[in-house]
């Protein structure tokens, strides 16, 4: 190589500022921010949610007032106007009966089987429009 052609020193491919960001730690999401998740448009934003919610799950079982917190957030998603709101419920409700406390989540299972019935003939879960 010709002097001066060559590539400097640490020259190579930047890092882009998506990587960056991707390996900074993620400060943890509250459970209230991430039900609000579970009922966005963006599939990864209720990806985002679903994944909070199981974490904080995961870390600890759900107490009495988390539980009601959730069955709550559910329940309300389920009785959206969207299909994504619906469909959050629906992971959010999985994760909860997945995760927690049996004796919490039974009688919150039976309402959940319910709705998830119901939804079967939903129009807008469908994709039919009808």
């Amino acid at each position: 190589m010709a002097e001066g052609s060559a590539a400097p020193a640490g020259a190579g491919p930047s890092p882009s500022p998506g990587a960056a960001a991707a390996a900074a730690p993620v400060a943890p999401i509250s459970l209230q921010d991430a039900l609000v998740l579970l009922g966005d448009p963006k599939h990864l934003q209720r990806e985002k949610g679903l994944k909070a919610l199981s974490a904080q799950l995961q870390a600890a079982p759900a107490d009495a007032d988390q539980a009601a917190a959730v069955e709550a957030a559910v329940v309300v998603l389920l009785a959206g106007d969207t299909w994504e709101r619906k469909l959050g419920g629906l992971m959010g409700g999985k994760a909860y009966v997945s995760l927690s406390d049996a004796a919490l989540s039974q009688p919150f299972t039976e309402r959940l089987r319910l709705a998830a019935m119901g939804l079967l003939e939903d129009g807008e879960v469908r994709g039919g429009g009808d």
